[in-house]
């Protein structure tokens, strides 16, 4: 009998990336807020122990890429002084996202809506703007994580979140 990814990696090393909610075949795996605000996996007791969730969780599958020598380093920003004053330092994502909208593809990011960040997916600008800045909190993602599949496959397609919530992107 297999663990489920909670019970193998514990709660205090959870992301909160919602990847194992995602691939649950039987969707006894949802996400809910703890009492200090940070969102965790809970399994029903109708857990099949199937092992899928250990299959696409980041922090047993940490792929770690960083070289001990990098080759080269890059500093970006954008040349507009509205875009600038209006994102994070730098303000790149919104110059990567304008690049893919043009292009036709689409853009994941974070909002803020109800006091707390949700991922959306869009090819309006407008709403790009709302994914500038930090949040500095988990975002709820499970609602793009099953429309990233379909979106990638036929055109651009940018995808921006925490380190956790990129690697279990990729692992689905």
């Amino acid at each position: 009998m297999k663990q489920s990814a909670i019970e193998t990696i514990g709660r205090p090393s959870c992301t909160g990336c919602s990847a194992c909610v995602a691939v649950c075949p039987v969707k006894t795996v949802e996400m809910k807020e703890n009492k200090l605000g940070f969102i965790e996996p809970i399994n029903s007791s109708e857990c099949k122990n199937c092992g899928i969730c250990t299959e696409v969780c980041p922090v047993i599958h940490e792929e770690l890429v960083n070289s001990a020598e990098p080759k080269d380093t890059y500093s970006t920003w954008s040349n507009s002084s509205d875009v600038l004053k209006e994102s994070s330092p730098g303000s790149i994502f919104y110059e990567v996202a304008r690049l893919v909208i043009e292009a036709g593809g689409k853009v994941s990011g974070s909002v803020m809506k109800e006091h707390r960040p949700h991922h959306i997916i869009s090819d309006d600008l407008k709403e790009v703007g709302w994914m500038r800045g930090a949040k500095y909190i988990q975002s709820k993602i499970l609602r793009v994580f099953s429309t990233i599949g379909c979106t990638t496959q036929d055109s651009p397609f940018l995808f921006y979140g925490t380190p956790c919530q990129v690697a279990a992107v990729k692992n689905l």
